[in-house]
């Protein structure tokens, strides 16, 4: 079994050498690491060559080019032959297990040729001492978030290429694998160590008024799948979908009692939904993070 590291990076030249470092550490060895620049103007390119030079499962798929994140990876993926996908950013790190904890998950999956998921779960790290050493989700279940999963190749053949017009890649690969219905392992194991940090694309250390509409955009894939000509969704994806783009919809607009009011949305859902949409509670969720977050899967 052979794994495709997939990493979309953008002025990373603070971290890539840690994180290039963290995947030539890994205890599996049956691996390639390709990362796409999206438009860096910092030394991320001129790292990334001469670790490039040194160990040749480390390729430099594109640079130059401003694509975007999502398309960055979509690049990226075309460039892959693995027969296991995995997310890794170019501010974050993996654990010496991490890839050998997904092989042996995925062996059998992979040797039948089987559209299948795994996700697992993540450790933050950071400088700022609340967003720091939390392992999420809480519990023994995996997060369907970006460098948490892991998916077999015909899998990953349905998930990309992800619509090049959204702004981040991990809403859409979640959402995807929850309406093709695959079967989905899930994992307690911690396979990613995550930089909490200033620079990240999640806006949770934005103001009020640029978090909403930052996480507003985020949430696009929802509305985008359930009109997408490209799957035959069952009707239970179907109405969750409806679901989501509702709540969204509720939230943007700082509708608490219409959150409430919703039905067959669960109370996780609505309070994480809530703690975002009005400026007191966004205030209350920052101040106490390490309680509120990681309740659920993704």
């Amino acid at each position: 079994m052979k794994i495709s590291i997939l990493s979309a990076v953008f002025n990373e030249a603070q971290f890539i050498d840690e994180m290039i470092d963290s995947v030539i550490a890994q205890t599996e060895q049956r691996w390639e690491l390709l990362l796409v620049d999206d438009g860096s103007s910092d030394d991320t390119v001129g790292r990334i060559q001469r670790r490039s030079r040194e160990d040749e499962r480390v390729v430099l798929v594109g640079h130059g080019e401003k694509l975007g994140k999502v398309e960055a990876f979509n690049r990226a993926f075309e460039a892959s032959s693995g027969d296991v996908i995995v997310l890794l950013g170019g501010d974050d790190r993996l654990p010496a297990i991490s890839l050998a904890v997904r092989a042996e998950t995925l062996q059998q999956s992979v040797d039948r040729h089987e559209a299948k998921a795994a996700a697992f779960r993540l450790r933050t790290f950071s400088d700022e001492q609340k967003f720091d050493n939390l392992i999420l989700p809480k519990g023994n279940k995996g997060n369907f978030s970006g460098g948490t999963i892991a998916v077999t190749r015909p899998l990953a053949e349905q998930i990309f290429p992800i619509p090049s017009l959204l702004v981040a890649e991990d809403i859409w690969i979640a959402e995807v694998i929850r309406a093709l219905e695959p079967s989905v392992i899930s994992r307690p194991e911690v396979v990613l160590e995550y930089r909490i940090h200033s620079g990240n694309s999640n806006p949770r250390q934005l103001p009020f008024s640029q978090m909403t509409n930052s996480l507003h955009d985020r949430a696009q894939p929802y509305e985008l799948l359930l009109n997408s000509n490209r799957y035959q969704l069952s009707s239970m994806a179907s109405e969750r979908l409806q679901r989501r783009v509702a709540l969204e919809e509720l939230r943007f607009r700082g509708k608490v009692w219409g959150i409430l009011r919703l039905g067959s949305v669960s109370l996780t859902e609505k309070l994480r939904a809530i703690s975002s949409a009005h400026p007191a509670a966004y205030w209350l969720r920052g101040r106490l993070f390490a309680l509120f977050s990681g309740f659920g899967s993704s």
